[in-house]
Formats: structure tokens, sequence, C-alpha cells
């Protein structure tokens, strides 16, 4: 029997296996086999902020309203006369355990909104984009003040000036 020489040996049995077991660890490395590849910190914490928004949002087919309103209040003096502000408005929120909690603090939530609406102008109020941007400024006005609870968004029901 011929007996190979080391040559032959590392040509024909080493280097393949090493090819073959190069390629393989290549191949799960990149993803292709189904693994994942390390998660960075930043995705880490991105996963986990989805995660809690999707615990905090309850089962998502209830929709909760916190019923505000009518408030009336005194504008200012424009143009030598009087203005008034009548608005009612909702405030949604996630859970149904928010909502005793809201309206435990409902007194500072209409202090907070009078403040807020008070310093809106009349004509602001009645163009398009006042309207539409009004909401977003009454929920970071009222974010601070139901602070436990998460609010959804605020919906305008009634929106009047006298």
């Amino acid at each position: 029997m011929k007996t190979l020489s080391p040559i032959k040996i590392v040509l024909f049995i080493v280097l393949p296996l090493l090819l073959l077991i190069g390629g393989a660890a290549g191949v799960v490395l990149s993803g292709i086999l189904g693994a994942k590849p390390p998660q960075t910190e930043e995705q880490k914490a991105q996963q986990q902020a989805e995660e809690d928004a999707k615990k905090s949002a309850g089962d998502g087919k209830t929709t909760l309203f916190v019923d505000v309103g009518p408030l009336i209040i005194n504008m200012g003096n424009t143009k030598g006369r009087a203005s008034f502000l009548s608005v009612s408005l909702s405030l949604e929120v996630f859970n149904a355990d928010d909502v005793p909690q809201i309206k435990a603090v409902l007194p500072r939530v209409l202090n907070a909104l009078q403040l807020q609406l008070r310093e809106v102008n009349p004509e602001y109020l009645q163009s398009p984009s006042g309207l539409i941007e009004l909401p977003s400024r009454l929920m970071k006005r009222l974010e601070p003040v139901v602070t436990p609870v998460r609010l959804r968004s605020v919906q305008l029901r009634n929106v009047s000036i006298q």
C-alpha cells in the first residue's frame, strides 16, 4: 500500500475541510440560514420601546374618552369688544384604569386647559391651521398634569368664538 505524502494530505484533506468549515461559518454569520446577528444597544432599546408601547396600548379594541367641558373662556378685548371661546373636548386614554385617575385630577386639567386657551389669539382659532394645531398644543400642556397616565389624543368636540 502506498502512503500519502504530507503535501497530498494537506492539499486533499485538510484544505477542503478548512474551506467547508469557513464557508459554513460565513453562511451562518451572514444570516442566510436564519441566525440573527447580534443586536446593538440602540436596536435593543428600540425593540424594548416597541414592546412597552404595545403593552401600554391595551388590547387596541376599546377606545376610552373622558369628556371635558363645555368651557367658556374670556379671551380678552379684541377690536374694542370682548371675545369668548366656548369649547368642549374629550381626552382619549389607553386603558380603562386611566379614566378614574384623570377624573381625580380633573380640576388641574381644567386649570391647564383654561390657561392654555386664554393664551390663544381668536384670529388664530379662526384659521384652519389653528384648529388643527390646537389639540397637539393642549396635549403638550396636559401631559405633565396627568403624568402617570398617558394620553392618546385630545379631540375637539365643539369650538365656537363669540
